[in-house]
């Protein structure tokens, strides 16, 4: 139905937005400059990315694919999907607000975790049309 908008974050969501940051408890008042700096975040590499222009038209069932690249030494861990899916929050919005979309038109949300190099660390964006959904 339209092409898939790829947008590329070049770095992994800060580690204040994760709801279960390990050992370290952020209280919401902490977390709103992080928001509010991925929010922008999302919406300015999406603006340089793909323009000004309508890329996914409005009204539609979508699937928003997250593919997250960590450079994590040796065996030390990476957040789990649902904890990472959280802190994507902010920058999703701020990506969709770009676009002019409503993020409920996502039915389908997936994460998918990487190893990466140390300077490679980033962020992978996909919407595209639902076409599982009715």
């Amino acid at each position: 139905m339209f092409d898939p908008v790829i947008i590329v974050i070049p770095n992994t969501p800060y580690k204040e937005l994760s709801p279960n940051r390990s050992g370290k408890s952020t209280t919401w008042q902490e977390k709103i400059p992080f928001i509010a700096a991925a929010n922008h975040e999302g919406r300015m590499e999406c603006r340089k990315q793909t323009g000004n222009c309508p890329l996914v038209p409005a009204n539609v069932p979508l699937a928003l694919h997250v593919d997250v690249y960590y450079a994590k030494p040796g065996q030390q861990k990476m957040p789990d999907a649902d904890n990472a899916a959280a802190s994507f929050k902010p920058y999703i919005d701020g990506i969709f607000k770009q676009l002019g979309i409503d993020d409920g038109a996502v039915s389908v949300f997936t994460v998918r975790r990487h190893r990466c190099r140390s300077d490679s660390e980033r962020t992978v964006y996909t919407i595209s049309y639902d076409e599982g959904a009715t």
